[in-house]
């Protein structure tokens, strides 16, 4: 029996390496197929070709006659429902929780700011929620946004025109327009020497790393997650 692992590469909602999933499913090879998905939203969000990925996987199997049990999903969302698919698995890696133990940052108190909020790779989300905090609370905030529109041998990537689509609002606009006008921000002045804007969100030169952004907290009251 074959047996056939399939990562899938997933952005918000958008599955990049569809062919290359559509391939393994619709493969008429006997044996299982599991697809893992380490990183996304819930699987009732996540589309193929615009659609409904889960949609599509039941559509996929009742019509090539695929037994369903023998495609495994296996997700690290801790609160995927398990009912979209009769064949899930949820994984837990423990470094999740653990993998700061191995940095210590002394816990020094000394408030400066209401809020922190740190930005390596530009989504329409952390763009969208970094644009209207500084607008409207930048001396209470403690703010990094890596990713900015000055290299003229990189497009921008900012996905300003997914804020648009969501909410166009005059005020959202300006607040928007008038941040982009300040990037790149950065918590140490020498990180513009690392800046490369590739907006890969991997090397060192796209972000600080978590840990750098440790010592931060000791300074501000709350973080503000832009994860989607």
């Amino acid at each position: 029996m074959n047996s056939t692992k399939i990562k899938l590469t997933i952005t918000e909602d958008k599955i990049h390496n569809e062919y290359e999933l559509l391939e393994a499913i619709t493969d008429p090879t006997p044996g299982s197929l599991e697809i893992l998905i380490d990183e996304g939203p819930d699987l009732s969000v996540i589309k193929l070709f615009g659609r409904s990925f889960m949609d599509s996987l039941h559509m996929l199997a009742d019509n090539l006659g695929i037994p369903k049990k023998i495609i495994k999903i296996i997700t690290y969302n801790l609160v995927q429902d398990r009912s979209v698919w009769p064949n899930i698995e949820i994984r837990h890696p423990a470094e999740y929780f653990t993998a700061a133990d191995r940095f210590e940052v002394a816990l020094d108190k000394d408030i400066k700011k209401h809020f922190g909020l740190f930005v390596g790779h530009s989504r329409w989300s952390r763009l969208y929620m970094a644009s209207v905090v500084h607008g409207l609370h930048r001396d209470k905030t403690l703010m990094s946004f890596w990713q900015h529109h000055l290299n003229k041998n990189m497009p921008a990537n900012l996905n300003m025109d997914d804020i648009m689509i969501r909410d166009n609002n005059a005020r959202v606009r300006e607040h928007m327009i008038n941040f982009i006008k300040q990037l790149p921000l950065h918590l140490d002045p020498d990180d513009i020497k690392l800046n490369l804007n590739t907006g890969a969100d991997i090397t060192r030169g796209d972000w600080e790393t978590p840990y750098e952004i440790l010592p931060y907290y000791n300074s501000i009251f709350m973080d503000i997650v832009c994860e989607t």
